[in-house]
């Protein structure tokens, strides 16, 4: 039987799939961190707060105002959530 986590993370990867060429692949897992944190009990403090930076970083790369340190704090705040979280859509959102 799938958990939660692995349901909602396979319907992301067939959305991932199916996503025709020329869509932004920035923008695409933008969408995705929207939906999981949409999801958020806000019990779970790397989850709640730890997928609102990710979209903030996200944000600023789609402004133009990323830089090569954006990518790095962006690896390194989704490792985090997925080591850290206390649920699996949370552990599976760090893996997005």
């Amino acid at each position: 039987m799938r958990t939660a986590g692995e349901t909602i993370r396979g319907q992301f990867v067939q959305r991932i799939a199916a996503t025709p060429p020329g869509v932004c692949a920035v923008e695409q897992t933008q969408s995705i961190l929207k939906v999981c944190n949409a999801q958020s009990c806000g019990k779970c403090v790397p989850r709640r707060d730890g997928l609102e930076m990710l979209e903030n970083i996200l944000e600023d790369i789609l402004d133009n105002k990323g830089t090569m340190d954006s990518l790095t704090l962006l690896k390194q705040t989704a490792e985090n959530i997925k080591l850290t979280a206390d649920c699996a859509i949370g552990a599976h959102a760090g893996k997005s």
